[in-house]
This record gives C-alpha cells, sequence and structure tokens, in this order.
C-alpha cells in the first residue's frame, strides 16, 4: 500500500508539472493523463486511481488505452461496469473522458455507455492494420455508429476487410 501511495503521490506532481508547463504555452492546451487497462503488466496505477489524480493536478481529462500492443483490446482488461465507474468519477469532476486499446466497431456501445467523450482509433480505421493506411470509408462507418449512439443501423453493414480489423 505505501508503495502505490507513492507512486500516485509522484504521478500526482509529475502531472501537475506539466499541466503548469502547458499553461504558459501558446493557447493553454489541456493535459491529458494516460492510464493503461492492462497496468498490471506495466506496472502501473490501476486506472481507478486516476479522476482523483487528474482532478487534483489540473489535468484537463484522461485516456485510458492498452499499453502492450497487439496483446489484447481494452473490453479484455476492463470490464463495462468497471469503465462506467471510471466514466462516472471523471464526469463528477467534470473531466474530459477517452478511450482507446485495440477498438472496434462492436465496441462502440462499450465506449459509449461507459460515458467516453473521445474514442481512439488507429487499426480500426485503417487499411492495413495500426500501421496502415487510414481508410475514409472506415471513418465513416465508425463516425454514423458514434452518431447513431452505439446503435446498429437496420442497413446491413459490409464486412470489413481482414486487414480493416483491429489487431488482437
Amino acid at each position: 500500500a505505501f508503495v502505490r501511495e507513492m507512486r500516485s503521490e509522484i504521478d500526482e506532481r509529475l502531472l501537475g508539472a506539466a499541466v503548469t508547463l502547458a499553461a504558459g504555452l501558446s493557447g493553454g492546451p489541456g493535459v491529458i493523463a494516460v492510464a493503461y487497462a492492462d497496468w498490471s503488466r506495466i506496472g502501473s496505477l490501476q486506472p481507478a486511481a486516476f479522476p482523483e489524480i487528474v482532478h487534483r493536478a489540473g489535468a484537463h481529462g484522461l485516456l485510458v488505452d492498452t499499453a502492450i500492443k497487439g496483446k489484447g483490446r481494452l473490453p479484455d482488461f476492463l470490464a463495462a461496469e468497471e469503465l462506467r465507474a471510471l466514466g462516472r468519477a471523471l464526469r463528477h469532476h467534470d473531466l474530459c473522458f477517452a478511450v482507446a486499446g485495440s477498438l472496434g466497431l462492436s465496441d462502440v456501445p462499450f465506449a459509449l455507455g461507459a460515458g467516453a467523450d473521445i474514442l481512439g482509433l488507429r487499426g480500426a480505421v485503417s487499411i492495413g492494420g495500426r500501421n496502415g493506411r487510414i481508410d475514409e470509408r472506415l471513418v465513416s462507418d465508425f463516425a454514423s455508429l458514434v452518431r447513431r449512439g452505439g446503435e446498429p443501423s437496420s442497413l446491413p453493414s459490409p464486412a470489413l476487410p481482414p486487414a480493416a480489423q483491429p489487431l488482437r
């Protein structure tokens, strides 16, 4: 518990320093902290620890992502209720909530249901995976689904090419 408290304090101080530095920049950009859903694999703090840290440090919000790419998706590490609780805690402090982590079309209801303001996508909207070329049609499919609040269209959607599927 002592080590976890020390880590939390150090993370809060570092985040606070980033917020202070950003405030002095032209345009005053907001700082977004990053928590990892696969935190135990990299020795990070649990995402649930971050809302208070982000709030006290004066940051703009939190991105929850996966640290180790290609070794699991966000929903593999955080249950829907855990993500919803995180979203509620961030909303309580009026903080921005972003999610990423090999998200696909089927994960949009999961992300929006948790209260995410921003969905970070790369591989799912690219031909050739996460390092491929962004495809306008795939971006449009995601945007349409988000505008519908995660509800699938009544029209059948074309199958995504295998290269456009998120890496697992």
